[in-house]
């Protein structure tokens, strides 16, 4: 009978071990066949002791009973968690899913947590009655000409003078900084307004006289004018 060769670590034991010398393997447990309720690494019946555990009859293997197998199910789904939700995102992408949408669908399928939902921004864009140009509805000022849509918000520097301006639609210069305050100068005979100190204009002109700003076609703005009239 050839020397038995340990299954775990390849080491070669005598005939007649039934352990392996070097890691402790049972070097039988392959060819072992243990009967329901025997021994699983020799088969050998298995004796109950007093304090519920048993012991191997044929190897003394000492049997400790298991916590029950619904206590490890939870262990184990989380070790694949990973494994998972690398491939739900990875699934995704391969489809032309967005990465962020992607990880988020991903999490919501398999770590269970709601996916985020899209906000829209609360309101419509507000588009100035001036320049067009689109804000946030809740904008205090235009991104575009500067115009204040109700009232200064905070101290701004005049921009014909410079001037520091905390309060009031008007710099004593007589630029104009809020749209309020331009409303009041719109006439039917109004053909422009300068984009720097909002002064409107009859005649048609390139630059502004007094500030040398460029100028806006103020069709728009009589039209804003009419609506609120």
């Amino acid at each position: 009978m050839e020397d038995p060769i340990c299954p775990a670590c390849k080491i070669v034991n005598d005939e007649e071990a039934a352990y392996c010398d070097q890691c402790g393997q049972h070097l039988r447990a392959a060819a072992a066949q243990p009967k329901e309720g025997g021994c699983p690494a020799c088969g050998s019946a298995v004796e109950i002791r007093a304090d519920g555990d048993g012991v191997c009859s044929g190897c003394g293997l000492a049997l400790v009973a298991t916590p029950d197998q619904s206590c490890c199910e939870t262990g184990g789904a989380d070790s694949l968690m990973p494994e998972r939700l690398a491939a739900a995102i990875l699934q995704r992408t391969r489809a032309g899913v967005v990465l962020e949408r992607a990880v988020a669908e991903a999490c919501a399928e398999v770590l269970k947590v709601p996916a985020p939902t899209h906000r829209e921004p609360e309101g419509s864009p507000r588009t100035c009655p001036l320049c067009a140009a689109e804000n946030p509805a809740a904008a205090p000022q235009c991104a575009g000409c500067g115009i204040w849509f109700e009232h200064l918000c905070a101290p701004q520097a005049c921009p014909r003078c410079e001037r520091s301006v905390s309060a009031g639609g008007t710099c004593v210069c007589g630029a104009l900084l809020t749209l309020p305050a331009l409303l009041r100068y719109v006439e039917p005979s109004v053909r422009c307004v300068c984009s720097l100190c909002k002064q409107p204009y009859a005649v048609a002109q390139q630059k502004c006289p007094d500030c040398g700003g460029g100028m806006i076609g103020a069709e728009r703005l009589k039209a804003y004018a009419a609506s609120l009239a």
